[in-house]
């Protein structure tokens, strides 16, 4: 079984992926569970309204579909808990083939990518040296070590092998969970084929993704929301409505996925892997930074999450509107200075917006304008901290008329 994987092939596994897979396949049980529960409630109220034959025909036909769809909904909620158990059964694979490499690297062998172990060419001859070159000693040396490889060699075959059940196992599961679901034609509804969405221009500006959205339909924005909510949320130009929307969905996404990750690195970092030792910190910084918006979210439910990135840069990053960008007359944004994160300042930050919107808005009526205001709460730039950084940031300015920094919140 381990010709089917290598050992690259194995330790390049994305576990996360069949988290968020399964995050999307709980949002959309959880809406379809929504509406059919919305739905059930309307036609079990229609017998006072919608009597005689008709009615009856229009219940008996709901009640047809009902059932179908509680076949869809069973199948999202399995094929959900088969994705999560797959993830944490590819974590656990994944860390096992990379801990029985670094213990036969640790013993001065080579693991070839099938899982062969073979002995170093230095290996050797600092056996040769350590035994004085007594030809007797350093033979039964080799050998010894000969054996000791050929055992590593059985052992990552054998990880290998288990990998290889995981995926067959998970391939199974969740094919297993939407093995029943009913044709869409058994629905007896009236469809128009799906109109493929063209994905958003690539390094579009504000102006051409603004474009872009636009051409959309409310459904189909509504869709692009629900299933590239990472895409949507940090695209310049769309409006704070759907970028916020956008990043409300993201959230337990990015909590499942680093999870997962806090999994594995914790199984590294017990294994005396220091760079996950360093990554277990790192992880674990932005679930705090999670958890710090969704407090904030919670106590600033009309809050607008402008932009959310938990994957890329030295840390996590958000950026809180309050107030309407895209229709304020006058927007400010605050930033925080150099050593702040998330977790840590988030909520002075938000309250600072908070208040820094309210006092202009005083400020203007005071002066009898009616302007609108709105205020951004952004931790989302990484600080230069050399001088050579300074200076390149001073050479760029006559070339560069506005820079946002490395994650924009620019609306067309």
């Amino acid at each position: 079984m381990s010709d089917h994987f290598t050992v690259s092939q194995v330790l390049s596994w994305n576990p996360g992926s069949l988290t968020e897979q399964a995050a999307e396949w709980d949002r959309q049980a959880n809406e379809l569970r929504t509406r059919m529960d919305t739905q059930n409630r309307a036609v079990d109220g229609s017998h006072d309204t919608f009597k005689g034959a008709a009615g009856d025909a229009m219940r008996v036909r709901f009640g047809q579909v009902y059932q179908k769809s509680r076949k869809v909904l069973e199948a999202l909620e399995n094929g959900r808990d088969a994705a999560k158990i797959a993830s944490m059964n590819f974590t656990a694979a994944k860390g096992l083939v990379s801990a029985q490499k670094r213990t036969a690297e640790a013993k001065g062998l080579t693991v070839g990518d099938d899982g062969t172990c073979s002995i170093k060419e230095e290996t050797k001859h600092g056996l040769y040296l350590s035994v004085g070159g007594d030809e007797t000693k350093y033979n039964t040396a080799m050998a010894a070590l000969q054996l000791d490889c050929n055992n590593e060699t059985s052992f990552m075959k054998k990880v290998l092998d288990h990998a290889a059940t995981t995926d067959a196992n998970a391939v199974t599961e969740i094919g297993k969970a939407f093995a029943d679901l009913p044709a869409a034609d058994t629905f007896g509804n009236a469809t128009t084929p799906k109109t493929e969405i063209i994905p958003p221009p690539k390094n579009g500006t504000p102006q051409q993704n603004r474009d872009w959205w636009n051409t959309l339909t409310p459904q189909q924005q509504r869709e692009e929301i629900s299933t590239h909510p990472a895409d949507i949320g940090n695209l310049d130009g769309l409006p704070a409505s759907a970028r916020d929307q956008a990043n409300r969905n993201e959230i337990p996404v990015e909590r499942a996925r680093l999870q997962d990750q806090l999994t594995l690195d914790m199984a590294l970092a017990n294994a005396g892997q220091d760079q996950a030792r360093r990554n277990v910190d790192d992880v674990q910084g932005r679930l705090k930074d999670l958890d710090t918006i969704d407090d904030q979210l919670r106590k600033h439910p009309d809050a607008k999450l402008m932009a959310l990135d938990m994957k890329n840069g030295r840390q996590g990053r958000a950026a809180l509107a309050f107030g309407d960008p895209d229709t304020a007359d006058h927007v400010a944004v605050t930033t925080p200075g150099l050593g702040t994160n998330v977790h840590g300042s988030l909520a002075d930050m938000a309250k600072e917006g908070e208040a820094l919107k309210q006092n202009a808005e005083h400020q203007l009526s005071r002066a009898g304008k009616t302007d609108t205001v709105a205020a951004i709460a952004w931790i989302g730039y990484e600080c230069a901290t050399r001088r050579w950084q300074f200076r390149m940031g001073v050479r760029d300015l006559p070339s560069v008329p506005r820079r946002s920094g490395e994650l924009k919140l620019e609306a067309a």
